[in-house]
């Protein structure tokens, strides 16, 4: 079996390849373990129910990608875009997200 992948998912290409550049320039063992999925997921924009099904689409999606890929998981990297950061609501958005 192939040494454990990590998982980037992002909500496009642009995002995913920031997380592949910074990861692979503070942690070089990355290199080579590096592998992504496409689909587009919001995570800080539904509400609870919503959210623990994306959360385990997300899950379902990464097992499913570590398979073909013939190895285990390692960790995964989740960027999504929060454009409200500034709003007084971004700590309680930023906590559910978290916690699932």
């Amino acid at each position: 079996m192939k040494r454990p992948v990590v998982v980037l998912v992002g909500e496009d290409s642009n995002d995913r390849r920031c997380l592949r550049t910074l990861l692979e320039e503070h942690c070089p063992d990355m290199r080579g373990r590096l592998v992504e999925i496409n689909p587009s997921m919001k995570f800080w924009a539904v509400g609870n129910e919503r959210l623990d099904e994306r959360v385990d689409r997300l899950r379902k999606l990464v097992n499913a990608r570590a398979a073909r890929e013939g190895a285990e998981v390692a960790c995964v990297f989740v960027h999504e875009d929060l454009d409200r950061a500034d709003s007084s609501e971004y700590p309680a958005l930023r906590e559910r997200v978290e916690r699932r």
